[in-house]
């Protein structure tokens, strides 16, 4: 079964990275068929512009509430009426250009969200793909940090933090696959696509953060650490701060997400 569920990731890999070759180092998905067409726009493009556009955050609610671009509108690019929710929006904001974003150069949905709407006959749609923390770092005054608190960039969480709780795909994957081992997935649809990692073990909880919740309670009263999947990293960092309140004492990520790790084994650093 293990070695069934590794080539089909490897498969998957392989086809992306074949599909990817024309893209920048920095934005290795723009040049996967799929989104060759989309129109990519950097942030010095539309800073001055923002006020101007719809601005489409397709994250889940849980990380749009953590931190947000201001007036961006949350539709989760992964349920089921994206479309009609994003037409609801155009229609109460009529001839603005729709502008779509989510956590980085990595995140796919972004991407996943500018196919759907062209599937759907939108195509006066960018993409900004350099995410919310590019946008945090760079023009911080148009944040919205948790509910409407004055935003500042040392409000995210620190690079030491998160390095502390970021494993090689190779020292997460055997620390995981332990028998006792607490594995949630958070991963929206579109990225795991119904592939568990560890035979079923792990729960997929689509960054639901009532779902995840007895997870957290768990790790906290059996002492064992709490594994987290994502796609990229740039999800689980946000899922931080409600593991940090809670006093979560353990609890890790794979650094680079599953990326890295489809990433690790085309190049044989992890065996399957």
């Amino acid at each position: 079964m293990r070695k069934l569920i590794t080539s089909l990731l490897v498969g998957s890999a392989l086809c992306l990275t074949q599909t990817a070759t024309a893209s920048p180092p920095e934005f290795p998905h723009r040049g996967i068929h799929a989104y060759q067409s989309q129109h990519f726009v950097k942030l010095d493009e539309v800073r001055d512009r923002l006020d101007s556009l719809q601005i489409v955050d397709v994250r889940s609610a849980y990380e749009y509430n953590i931190l947000h671009i201001g007036g961006a509108r949350n539709i989760p690019v992964d349920e089921p009426d994206f479309i009609k929710h994003l037409k609801q929006a155009m229609a109460e904001k009529p001839g603005k250009t729709v502008m779509f974003y989510c956590n980085g150069h990595l995140c796919i949905q972004a991407y996943e969200a500018a196919r759907l709407a062209s599937e759907a006959g939108i195509s006066d749609t960018l993409v900004f793909d350099g995410g919310v923390r590019e946008m945090a770092m760079r023009v911080p005054e148009r944040m919205v940090f948790r509910g409407g608190q004055p935003f500042q960039t040392d409000k995210l969480l620190s690079s030491e933090l998160l390095a502390r709780h970021e494993l090689p795909p190779e020292e997460f994957m055997k620390r995981a696959s332990g028998k006792d081992a607490l594995v949630i997935d958070i991963r929206h649809h579109l990225q795991h696509k119904g592939i568990s990692l560890f035979a079923g073990r792990d729960r997929f909880v689509h960054f639901d953060l009532d779902a995840i919740k007895p997870y957290m309670e768990q790790a906290k009263s059996s002492g064992r650490p709490l594994y987290i999947v994502d796609d990229s990293g740039g999800q689980a960092v946000w899922l931080y701060y409600a593991l940090e309140e809670a006093g979560v004492p353990e609890y890790y990520t794979i650094k680079g997400g599953t990326q890295a790790y489809f990433s690790a084994l085309l190049r044989g650093v992890i065996r399957s």
